[in-house]
């Protein structure tokens, strides 16, 4: 259920605070976020923190199945590892812009030396930052921080 886009999931006895939280990230609060990495056990890892946070989360583990994810869902931000299977970050990330031209990306690679020329030309293409694993996640929310004001006021714009 949750690689299929479900927000959450609750354990039983329900804990009340958690469920209210999970219903009021669903409201429209907070932005949708799409998670395209191959390492599952990162994917779940930012779902849990995203999700506290009050992101609406949906994680995928390759390339193909983020386009498949992005066509059917209106995503504000996606985080995506710049080594997927079958298509790479950037093959994703332009693929998915042909559909959804507002979609804020940033990169995040494990493999900075190696993705170097990869991630030069996604950040070319628009995309806003690119991250280096294991990711800073303070870094990371200051960023989604800025990307929000961002959008509200209708202007994107990449950090220096």
């Amino acid at each position: 259920a949750l690689k299929e886009g479900a927000y959450g999931y609750l354990k039983k006895p329900i804990d009340f605070d958690q469920l209210f939280k999970i219903i009021q990230s669903t409201t429209g609060e907070g932005a949708m976020v799409l998670v395209a990495d191959d390492d599952e056990n990162l994917g779940e890892n930012m779902r849990q923190i995203l999700s506290d946070r009050g992101y609406r989360v949906c994680v995928v583990n390759d390339g193909s199945e983020a386009v498949e994810k992005a066509e059917r869902n209106q995503f504000d931000i996606m985080l995506l590892d710049m080594k997927l299977p079958p298509l790479n970050g950037l093959e994703t990330y332009l693929a998915i812009r042909r559909f959804r031209p507002d979609i804020v990306a940033v990169a995040i690679t494990g493999y900075r030396q190696e993705m170097s020329g990869l991630v030069q030309r996604a950040i070319e293409k628009s995309v806003y930052t690119c991250l280096e694993k294991p990711v800073d996640m303070d870094r990371l929310f200051t960023l989604l921080d800025q990307i929000e004001a961002q959008r509200r006021s209708g202007k994107i714009r990449k950090p220096e």
